[in-house]
């Protein structure tokens, strides 16, 4: 982006694209995006996405950028993700092309079906002030015994 462009990015995420990808000019707006190396505005992050996997956009468990888009920033006519998913689930839209789909199962952690060990080192990998992870099962900003309980207690399949 140069010379006398104007580009405005929200819900964006724009990350191990190499060089920084804008400069020489113009007027670049970015807000509730996360831009590695960051950027200035509203609700931007610059932390690593967490995505799927190489190559796989959609977002992991974990990842900072669920439910850390603007809402408002969403055209009336966008209804869903580039998968057909309904665009905005849980708290807000997520940033990025794709929504996480909230778990039918809140304590698995890993998103494998159950609840079982790795869901475990999940949370003990989270423990302490956690707010908004998704280890946090009670949502009190912090990860401890009350979140350790909740999940022992629906430890095996989900559903």
């Amino acid at each position: 982006i140069g010379g006398t462009s104007v580009a405005t990015f929200v819900n964006t995420i724009a990350w191990s694209n190499g060089p920084a990808p804008f400069g020489g000019g113009g007027t670049i707006g970015i807000t509730f995006s996360d831009i590695e190396g960051g950027a200035i505005g509203e609700g931007n992050l610059d932390v690593d996405p967490l995505f799927a996997g190489p190559g796989d956009y959609h977002l992991g468990a974990g990842s900072p950028c669920v439910d850390a888009g603007s809402d408002d920033a969403v055209p009336g006519d966008v209804t869903t993700d580039l998968d057909g998913a309904p665009r905005i689930q849980g708290e807000a839209v997520d940033l990025g092309a794709y929504e996480r789909t909230p778990s039918p199962c809140p304590t698995d952690l890993d998103g494998d079906g159950t609840t079982g060990a790795a869901d475990l080192a999940v949370l003990l990998a989270s423990w302490g002030r956690c707010t908004g992870c998704p280890a946090d099962l009670d949502g009190s900003g912090t990860v401890g015994a009350a979140d350790l309980a909740i999940l022992l207690a629906a430890w095996g399949a989900c559903g």
